[in-house]
């Protein structure tokens, strides 16, 4: 049980984390409206996106430490074969995460916000989606 005790505070531990997080990006685009047109959805560049990140992976494996326990001290085969599956659904849930922000350049910070009227390389304009 204190497996499953120390990964449960572990997990609430990582959620304060996102929320601090989630506070500081709020009042970052507050006070700078134009912040979303500069940064990329989950740039580490943004302290907020940070913390937020920080947190999601403390919280994952927080979580995963209570199932891990969970799956391992529990005499009901049940039990620790639901625990197991879940363990291993959020492992795959965030290395994919992770694969999925760095394929995007999701990291660097750097957002581009093309010119609309900019032609493609040979002269052709680009197809951009109507504004609303």
């Amino acid at each position: 049980m204190k497996g499953l005790r120390t990964g449960a505070w572990i997990g609430f531990a990582g959620l304060c984390v996102q929320l601090v997080g989630i506070i500081w990006d709020t009042l970052l685009h507050h006070h700078d409206p134009t912040l979303a047109e500069r940064e990329s959805v989950v740039g580490l560049a943004n302290p907020g996106h940070l913390l937020i990140a920080a947190g999601t992976t403390v919280t994952a494996i927080g979580i995963g430490l209570s199932l891990y326990h969970l799956a391992t001290e529990r005499s009901t085969p049940r039990a620790s074969t639901w625990a197991a599956i879940a363990v291993v659904a959020l492992v795959t849930l965030l290395v994919g995460t992770m694969t999925v922000t760095l394929r995007t350049g999701g990291v660097s910070g750097r957002h581009d916000h093309a010119d609309p009227d900019a032609k493609e390389p040979g002269g052709a304009a680009r197809d951009l989606p109507l504004e609303r």
